[in-house]
């Protein structure tokens, strides 16, 4: 249900793996993906890092989330 809350349309993480893609074969996903979580081997990827300037000169940081 999670996976289907979320944006189809985001942009793709440091994978580059886009909500469609993902998609594909989902339930084999999920249950790798919940056989790492219970075995404690599951390592999240970084965010990708982007940074937006602002009116003072500043940078303001954005972090996309990998799917």
């Amino acid at each position: 249900m999670a996976f289907y809350a979320l944006k189809r349309e985001a942009a793709p993480g440091v994978d580059g793996r886009t909500w469609r893609t993902y998609e594909a074969d989902l339930d084999r996903k999920i249950a790798d993906l919940h056989d790492r979580v219970q075995r404690g081997a599951y390592r999240p990827l970084p965010s990708r890092r982007r940074y937006i300037p602002k009116p003072d000169g500043r940078q303001r940081p954005l972090a996309v989330a990998a799917l």
